[in-house]
């Protein structure tokens, strides 16, 4: 039996008068001057207009007027785009109630005429389970908190018992450090740690965080090496978004989010100059952000620690780094001796660890061989008390019983007195011996990070400060 594909004018206009019919929700047809022609029965129902006061109604006035001017924007920008979009709004019903709405339209020219063709679907119960979400989230982080200002309770009252289980050392200088920090701690003054990579200048930071009056607000850091200048001045002061939605432009940077507590600028001395002289800005205004553009103003209460892995002093005469800032930040200072200068700390260093991962790989190390004990003091250990630290987890891995297995490392030993050189030489020359031996490879299993026990990234920091690169062939 053949088929009539051919339908007339009549059969189409019923067919497409049952589909208008039969969609859910609202669905409209608007002419190019914004006025109501064609709609389905949801529409009367839900509006509460009789069929008669439908005909030729503008747009704008099923908009709750708060909304029309974002309406109109889109609705009319579709007759010049010819694009498809969605807003959101709130529906004015002829009682004048108003109800959330997801509205959609579409571009149609049909006999030379321009309309819009769209849809309105209900979004009560969605904002509503996004409220509820929101309650949800704030009460998560209301019990986070909570949580959280518990633990650093308990770890004050075991610290108060045991001074700073976690910063192990009983030489002078640590003593004096100890000192150091206690002073430091009952202050709100800004405070510079200097320290070479792995002296532990983070959990030093972190301590002063913890004993002072700030111990149950948050505690921020930002690594000012790790992100470029646009995105470490977002993620410092925060940004205005291009979002439709005035409710989710502005976002907040880390200044902001540590309000109360402590932001911790790690390396601060590769922070580049634009972004130290927003720094010093914010300082000097009494730790106040302002957005360009923008007639937000956000007033911090914020405790700023910086580190930095040697004096700048050669930068500040060279222009690298701000002069002002770095004033503003020495208020208070903190220096690290290396490993090298408290050496009587290894035998307390190595019990400390020993324990740490016997008890983090269930091992039963219990003795050291005199003989690795006697490496351990002649090794100046470049990497500090990260490297120290990597090398007696390695080892307790790879031991099988009571006595630690220290696993090979670069034992290296001045024998001839009168050619000592400054440690900073000494290390300089050192890396690039590794380097060339694994053909300035930097990472992997071969590579230079791999011999030294050091993270890749922390190598790299290393050879930037030290001005080693690769020789141009």
């Amino acid at each position: 039996m053949a088929t009539n594909n051919n339908i007339n004018n009549k059969d189409s206009n019923i067919w497409s008068e049952i589909i208008l019919q039969g969609m859910p929700e609202i669905v409209y047809v608007f002419n190019g001057e914004g006025f109501l022609v064609r709609w389905n029965k949801n529409a009367e129902v839900i509006l509460g207009y009789s069929k008669e006061e439908m005909e030729n109604k503008p747009v704008l006035d099923f908009i709750a007027p708060q909304y029309r001017e974002r309406v109109g924007e889109i609705f009319f920008g579709i007759y010049k785009s010819h694009k498809d979009a969605k807003v959101e709004y709130k529906l004015l019903t002829k009682s004048g109630k108003q109800i959330p709405y997801l509205g959609s339209g579409s571009y149609a020219c049909v006999d030379g005429e321009d309309y819009v063709i769209g849809q309105a679907i209900n979004i009560t119960k969605l904002k509503a389970i996004e409220k509820a979400l929101k309650v949800q989230i704030k009460e998560t982080n209301r019990l986070k908190n909570e949580l959280y200002a518990e633990n650093i309770s308990l770890k004050a009252e075991i610290k108060n018992r045991q001074g700073f289980p976690e910063i192990i050392g009983e030489s002078d200088v640590m003593i004096h450090l100890f000192e150091r920090i206690e002073q430091i701690t009952g202050l709100d003054n800004p405070v510079l740690i200097e320290g070479e990579t792995g002296t532990g200048k983070n959990l030093i930071a972190s301590k002063i965080h913890d004993l002072s009056l700030r111990k149950h607000k948050p505690y921020i850091k930002v690594n000012c090496f790790s992100s470029t200048s646009e995105i470490l001045k977002a993620e410092l002061f925060g940004n205005i978004s291009n979002t439709s939605f005035p409710s989710v432009n502005l976002r907040p940077g880390k200044l902001e989010l540590a309000d109360g507590g402590t932001l911790l600028l790690d390396n601060i001395d590769q922070m580049p100059l634009d972004i130290q002289t927003k720094l010093l800005q914010f300082i000097d205004d009494e730790d106040t952000i302002k957005f360009p553009g923008s007639n937000k103003i956000v007033k911090t209460n914020v405790r700023i620690i910086a580190t930095i892995s040697k004096s700048l002093k050669a930068e500040i005469e060279t222009g690298q780094f701000n002069k002002a800032l770095y004033f503003r930040l020495n208020s208070l200072s903190i220096k690290i001796p290396p490993l090298r200068e408290r050496m009587t700390d290894l035998p307390l260093l190595t019990q400390h660890f020993i324990a740490q991962f016997n008890e983090k790989y269930n091992k039963n190390v219990k003795k050291v061989p005199v003989k690795s004990m006697a490496l351990f003091g002649e090794y100046p250990w470049p990497g500090n008390i990260r490297e120290f630290k990597n090398i007696i987890e390695q080892s307790i891995l790879l031991s099988k019983n009571t006595l630690l297995k220290v696993i090979p490392f670069e034992k290296i030993i001045l024998e001839n007195q009168e050619a000592l050189v400054p440690y900073e030489k000494f290390e300089r020359d050192y890396l690039i011996k590794v380097l060339k031996k694994t053909n300035w490879r930097i990472s992997g299993p071969k590579g230079a990070s791999s011999i030294l026990k050091l993270h890749p990234e922390t190598l790299r920091s290393k050879l930037k400060k030290l001005s080693i690169s690769k020789p141009q062939i």
